[in-house]
């Protein structure tokens, strides 16, 4: 293999374990670490740190919305008050 194409297949190989990988945790952790300082940011830049600043909000929801819909698919149907609070919940 020409030193290109082991390039090429390297590269290749990160963009396949980086799509199957969710990094969005690793962001927030390390952006928790060090702060979420906004100076010197554009007001997008600004917005976009903001949703990685929220990132354990939505993630919780992600999982309440798995459970809604697992128990949908088994045929499991909350009480009023269990599904109010569920519905609230995300």
């Amino acid at each position: 293999m020409t030193e290109a194409g082991t390039e090429t297949y390297l590269v290749n190989r990160i963009r396949e374990e980086v799509e199957n990988y969710d990094l969005r945790l690793i962001v927030f952790s390390v952006l928790y670490r060090v702060g979420f300082a906004r100076n010197d940011l554009t007001a997008q830049e600004q917005q976009k740190l903001e949703v990685i600043q929220m990132y354990p909000h939505f993630k919780m929801g992600e999982i309440w919305g798995e459970i809604t819909g697992q128990l949908g698919s088994e045929g499991v149907r909350p009480t009023e008050d269990d599904a109010h609070w569920m519905a609230t919940s995300l």
